[in-house]
């Protein structure tokens, strides 16, 4: 941009030069000078177009790959914001896996703790049948 603004002021000069130069050739009257500075003037003037061509060819190339990068961004702004969904989503499901993981922890200890206590009764029904057993054996060994 920098050297664009030079090269223009450059040019500019050039051809305020021109026109000042026309100026006092039209005074002095000289036909072949006059031809000779409309020719630099043209040719200035055509310069100048050029550089304000490319410029502006330049700068619509920056718009494009602005709105470009632009799109890319929102594109990935989208794919972050359903990642962050998905992982929030994820993250509920753990939690309730984990509650349910817990309640069903939870409930095998419970059963675990009345199996155990079933099976000491159990022994317990089994030691007082034996000892029946023992006694009615007692008695018709006796009769």
């Amino acid at each position: 941009n920098q050297q664009r603004d030079e090269l223009i002021s450059s040019l500019s000069r050039n051809l305020c030069l021109a026109e000042h130069e026309l100026d006092q050739i039209n005074s002095n009257g000289s036909e072949v000078h006059k031809r000779g500075i409309l020719e630099l003037t043209n040719e200035f003037a055509g310069e100048e177009q050029a550089v304000l061509g490319r410029d502006i060819e330049i700068q619509k190339k920056n718009e494009s790959y602005l709105i470009e990068w632009q799109e890319e961004r929102l594109s990935l702004e989208d794919r972050i914001a359903s990642l962050t969904d998905q992982l929030e989503k994820a993250r509920l499901r753990n939690d309730n896996l984990s509650r349910g993981l817990d309640e069903v922890t939870s409930n095998l200890k419970s059963k675990e703790d009345r199996a155990a206590a079933l099976s000491s009764e159990l022994s317990l029904a089994r030691d007082v049948i034996s000892s029946m057993t023992a006694e009615i054996n007692c008695i018709n060994h006796i009769k």
